[in-house]
């Protein structure tokens, strides 16, 4: 007689995922701070830092203390990790959302490189949408062109804006915002049209103070929320891309420049990790 013996197993599994870039969540806002700085000799000077807080404001950090010179208005990206932005000597310069000044650079591709400028290319690459400036030096349309930047045609007539027009685009909607201020108390105004004609242009806000301050747009539409940088008023808000909701969620920022980082880590692989007991049962063989 002998023994056959029978084994069952039962095990806990654990899924663990491997993470790299890509999957939108909640974003990051960048932006530019301008502050004027006095030193006990007597000397002074302009300063451009980088900061970021999380989307609601919260978790200010300053990322980059000195970025060298002035920033141009309205012109600042986030792609793969660095951020980009221009001078107003023209020149592209860049730092990694860590905090490492990388100096001059060229734009890895033609969105960074449109929008370093103030200006905006569709996901196809084939159309761009920039303001354009009248006899009198005044920005009183947005203009669409081919992908660099020539045959332009009027796109949308607006009124007049100073010292910028800061332009965003909502491709999946059919949307083009614009948003900018102009000489005098309460002048702010953000708009949006059909982005495949220039077409039904709704008012969306007005009549914010902002002077002939820098104002700046950018949008997280994977949240449908706008968000607005206000120079004059030192404040950066948010609102519904209809233009609802209206909220302050930084203070305190003579804010040049601002975007947009909503990459974050997505699950592209899993690793099985298991842990178990097994039992034996034996049974009797004649």
């Amino acid at each position: 007689m002998t023994m056959r013996w029978f084994t069952w197993c039962a095990a806990s599994i654990t899924l663990l995922a491997f993470l790299a870039p890509g999957r939108v969540l909640a974003a990051n806002v960048y932006f530019v701070d301008y502050t004027f700085e006095s030193f006990p000799d007597g000397s002074f000077r302009d300063r451009f830092s980088l900061s970021r807080v999380n989307a609601d404001g919260t978790g200010r950090e300053e990322v980059v203390h000195d970025m060298g010179p002035q920033p141009q208005y309205a012109g600042l990206v986030v792609e793969k990790g660095v951020v980009y932005w221009n001078g107003f000597d023209n020149v592209t310069r860049a730092a990694t959302t860590a905090g490492v000044l990388l100096g001059p650079t060229s734009p890895p591709n033609p969105r960074v490189g449109a929008e370093v400028i103030g200006r905006a290319i569709d996901a196809a690459g084939v159309h761009t949408y920039f303001p354009e400036r009248n006899q009198f030096n005044q920005i009183d349309r947005i203009v669409r062109a081919d992908f660099e930047y020539g045959n332009p045609v009027t796109f949308v007539p607006t009124r007049d804006f100073e010292p910028n027009l800061s332009i965003a685009l909502d491709e999946p909607a059919g949307k083009i915002y614009w948003a900018g201020s102009w000489g005098g108390d309460k002048a702010g105004l953000v708009q949006r049209a059909n982005l495949s004609d220039g077409s039904h242009v709704e008012t969306l806000l007005e009549n914010f103070t902002s002077d002939d301050y820098t104002v700046d747009l950018a949008l997280d539409l994977a949240a449908g929320k706008m968000y607005l940088g206000n120079s004059s008023l030192k404040l950066i808000q948010r609102a519904n891309l209809n233009g609802s909701g209206l909220e302050t969620i930084v203070t305190d920022t003579y804010v040049f420049a601002m975007a947009l980082d909503t990459t974050v880590p997505e699950a592209t692989g899993v690793l099985v990790v298991g842990a178990g007991a097994c039992w034996a049962l034996g049974r009797r063989r004649r």
